[in-house]
């Protein structure tokens, strides 16, 4: 082979190499491109969903807090964070209202500390000076979100039950609804396994109850028109517990009946 000849295979293959590294080019080009608008996508649908909830959060005027490592931030609901801050008369901050909340009662912290620590669903109203607080505590991967709504004293009404139902549908404590006549009406999960019934309604026909005592201060809080409470003993899981029981008539008719544990058994429980 000549000189030209290896000349001329040389610059044919630079040619070939050029051509190729070319072509790889777009083709990475072509992948990192399809890539960034994957990634764009991804970014808007969150940027939309982040969007809708806080404008979610702010039609419904709840305010909405995320919990991590015992340090609260406010998601979203700035105008209704203010709210709650005036009910409990504490400085609008997220970490001011949940301090506020642990101090205002043993059963709020031990609910709250549930939450934070073992992830365990809870809702509760806190009572101020200027009305009340509701918060509702769920647990998502290693944040806790609390979703707070402030109710003055002048326009605080009766839940309905439909919202009670709702409100403490998903929680670990038994609740249910009781008729003017004690018997159970609807029952959350917690409620029928501790009752060991499928429904309230097999449960109101066969007679069986949490505890006769809650049943007549059901009957006493649909008779009054007025919230009644009362710690009392009674059997869950073969061992017995102190609850405080709660009943609180509800808009249209029945009574909202829950049982959290009292601090006590809380704290046997957890041992």
């Amino acid at each position: 082979m000549t000189s030209p000849d290896l000349i001329l295979a040389a610059a044919a293959g630079a040619v070939c190499l050029a051509i190729c590294a070319t072509l790889w080019a777009l083709a990475q080009r072509r992948r990192f491109e399809a890539r960034i608008d994957a990634l764009q996508a991804k970014l808007t649908a969150v940027e939309t969903g982040s969007m809708a909830a806080q404008a979610s959060a702010e039609a419904f005027d709840s305010a909405l807090v995320a919990v991590e490592d015992g340090q609260a931030r406010l998601v979203s609901g700035e105008d209704s964070l203010a709210a709650c801050a005036s009910v409990l008369n504490v400085g609008a901050e997220a970490q001011a209202i949940v301090d506020a909340l642990s101090r205002a009662d043993p059963d709020y912290a031990a609910r709250l500390k549930g939450l934070f620590e073992r992830g365990e669903p809870c809702a509760f109203e806190a009572r101020g000076a200027g009305g009340c607080v509701t918060v509702e505590g769920r647990a998502a991967g290693a944040l806790a979100w609390l979703r707070l709504a402030a109710s003055s004293a002048d326009d605080a009404g009766l839940p309905s039950a439909a919202r009670f139902a709702a409100f403490v549908d998903g929680l670990v404590e038994p609740a249910w609804i009781s008729g003017a006549d004690g018997g159970p009406m609807w029952g959350n999960a917690a409620y029928l396994q501790a009752i060991g019934a499928p429904d309230a309604a097999k449960a109101a026909r066969e007679g069986k109850s949490f505890d006769r005592a809650a049943d007549a201060l059901a009957i006493e809080a649909a008779t009054s028109g007025e919230r009644r409470e009362a710690v009392r003993w009674a059997p869950i899981q073969g061992r017995r517990r102190a609850f405080r029981f709660t009943a609180k008539p509800l808009e249209g008719g029945g009574v909202g009946c829950s049982a959290p544990m009292s601090p006590i058994s809380r704290k046997s429980a957890t041992r």
